[in-house]
C-alpha cells in the first residue's frame, strides 16, 4: 500500500480519477521549519510552508514531471494532485525520503533553498570595449557560474549581480524583461546581449509569462531598477560603477580537461560539488524548434527535463542526487558524485548522437 510507504503523507483516490497526496501541517519535521523561519511563513511548517519546500524539491531534482504534478495547499494542509498516477507515487515516495531524515532534509534544503540570483555578464568586444553581454539565472556563487559558462565556450569576464529572489519564477520574470529589452535593438543601443531562449515563454503559458513580466516590472520601478519610460538604469549603472581593475583571469577551467565529454563540460565547483553544463543557445535548436510555438526551444530548462527523463529511464542516481540549475542558454546538472554525474552526461550525449530518440523524447514532453 502507498500509504503505508508515505506516511504521514497520505494518498487519495479522487472521483476524478486524480491522485492526492495530502499532509496535515504542523506536525511533521516542525524543527526543520523552526531552523529556517526566515525562509517560511510558519515555524512549524504549514501547508504553504510544504508548498514551498516540494515546489522547490520538485524543480531542483525532478524536472521533467514540472506540469504534471499540481499544488493546492492551505494554512492547515498540504496538498498536491496529479492525473497520472505513477509520476504522483514516485514523487511522493521521494519527498518522504528526504524529509524522513532530518540531517537529508537540511543538506538538501542547503541546495535547493538558495536564492535565485539575476545577473548579468560582462565581455570584451574585440576592440577591448568592456560591454553587457549576457543575462541569467542561478542559484550558484557567481564565480561557479562564470567558470561554466567558460568551461562551454563563452568569453565572460565576470558576471555582476543585479537582484535575487527567493521565488524562481520572480527571478526569471526579470530575465525575461532584460533579455526582451536588452536583446531589442530600437531599446538598447549600448550593449552586446546574445541571449537566444526565453526565460519564461509567452506562448508556453500566457497566464504565467503576463504575470511575471507584471511583477518583474513592478519590482524593478519599486527598487529604482528601471524609469519609468522603461530604460533599464540598473545596466547602465553596474557598467558605470564596475572597476575594470578589479577583473582577474579565472583559468579553472583549464584543468578540467579530463572530464569533458564534448558538447558537455564538467568541473568541480568550489563547494566541492562537480556540475555538468551545456550551452543551449543554437544546440539541436532544430529539433526543439519543432514545438516552439507551445514554448519548448531548447532552453536551459528544456535540457532539465531531458536530464530528468533518463535518469529516470536509467536509473542513475541511486543514492547520488543530481540537481539542477539551469537557466534560458545554459544547462546546468551538478551532484557531489562525478561518476554519477559523467553516467548522465554519457547518457545524454548518446541521446544528443540519435536524433531519432532525441526528437521523440522532445515531442512527448510537457
Amino acid at each position: 500500500m502507498i500509504n503505508d510507504i508515505i506516511e504521514p503523507f497520505e494518498w487519495i483516490d479522487m472521483r476524478d480519477g486524480k491522485g492526492t497526496v495530502s499532509l496535515d501541517a504542523g506536525s511533521y519535521r516542525e524543527i526543520f521549519f523552526q531552523r529556517h523561519s526566515e525562509q517560511f511563513e510558519c515555524d512549524n511548517g504549514n501547508g504553504y510552508d510544504w508548498e514551498y519546500f516540494a515546489e522547490m524539491y520538485l524543480e531542483s531534482c525532478f524536472p521533467e514531471m514540472i506540469g504534471k504534478i499540481q499544488f493546492d495547499s492551505e494554512a492547515d494542509e498540504f496538498c498536491m494532485y496529479s492525473d497520472e498516477r505513477s509520476v504522483l507515487e514516485e514523487f511522493s515516495i521521494e519527498l518522504k525520503k528526504v524529509t524522513d531524515d532530518l540531517e537529508n532534509m537540511e543538506e538538501i534544503w542547503s541546495i535547493i533553498g538558495e536564492r535565485h540570483k539575476v545577473y548579468v555578464a560582462l565581455e570584451h568586444t574585440s576592440s577591448k570595449e568592456v560591454v553587457l553581454s549576457y543575462v541569467g539565472v542561478t542559484k550558484l556563487p557567481l564565480e561557479d557560474r562564470l567558470s561554466q559558462h567558460q568551461i562551454v565556450g563563452r568569453n565572460f569576464i565576470s558576471l555582476l549581480l543585479v537582484d535575487s529572489f527567493p521565488d524562481s519564477d520572480m527571478a526569471r520574470g526579470y530575465e525575461e524583461v532584460i533579455e526582451e529589452i536588452m536583446t531589442n535593438p530600437m531599446l538598447n543601443k549600448g550593449h552586446l546581449f546574445i541571449n537566444q531562449n526565453n526565460s519564461i515563454h509567452p506562448y508556453a503559458d500566457k497566464d504565467r509569462y503576463e504575470n511575471a513580466i507584471t511583477v518583474a516590472i513592478g519590482g524593478m520601478r519599486q527598487r529604482g531598477h528601471m524609469s519609468q519610460e522603461g530604460s533599464l538604469v540598473v545596466l547602465d549603472n553596474i557598467l558605470t560603477n564596475f572597476d575594470v581593475s578589479t577583473i582577474h583571469n579565472n583559468s579553472r577551467h583549464k584543468d578540467q580537461s579530463e572530464h569533458q565529454v564534448a558538447p558537455f563540460g564538467i568541473m568541480k565547483l568550489d563547494n566541492g560539488m562537480f556540475s555538468a553544463c551545456l550551452d543551449t543557445i543554437s544546440y539541436k535548436k532544430e529539433i526543439f524548434s519543432l514545438r516552439s510555438e507551445e514554448g519548448i526551444m531548447g532552453s536551459g530548462y528544456d535540457w532539465n527535463k531531458v536530464a530528468g527523463i533518463l535518469l529516470r529511464k536509467y536509473d542513475i542516481c541511486k543514492s547520488d542526487s543530481i540537481y539542477f540549475s539551469s537557466e534560458a542558454d545554459l544547462f546546468c546538472a551538478y551532484s557531489k558524485n562525478l561518476e554519477t554525474l559523467q553516467e548522465l552526461v554519457m547518457k545524454m550525449k548518446e541521446l544528443c548522437e540519435n536524433d531519432i530518440e532525441l526528437k521523440r523524447i522532445v515531442m512527448d514532453m510537457k
